[in-house]
């Protein structure tokens, strides 16, 4: 198993209500990094990942494409750890 810390870095996690979304909310939330989960259409399954993982950020839905929506997102990101590059997923 690899140990990494990311804390003070956050996520954003596109599809987090997938297997795979789940799994990398998870797995980077272990590893300390603040979570943004992005969801389209299950808003249900979105609010339980992030009470699971007890997200700082709350659950986000919009479509990808939505340039104002994705510039949004990155403003909040910006915010909150000003000097640094997020991951995106």
């Amino acid at each position: 198993m690899i140990s990494i810390d990311l804390s003070g870095k956050t996520a954003l996690i596109t599809g987090a209500t997938g297997q795979l979304g789940r799994v990398m909310a998870k797995t980077l939330a272990k590893a300390g990094a603040d979570i943004i989960l992005h969801y389209h259409k299950n808003e249900e399954k979105a609010n339980a990942l992030a009470e699971e993982i007890r997200l700082a950020f709350a659950a986000l839905s919009y479509p990808v494409m939505w340039e104002n929506s994705i510039r949004c997102t990155q403003c909040a990101i910006k915010l909150r750890h000003p000097f640094q590059c997020p991951i995106l997923l």
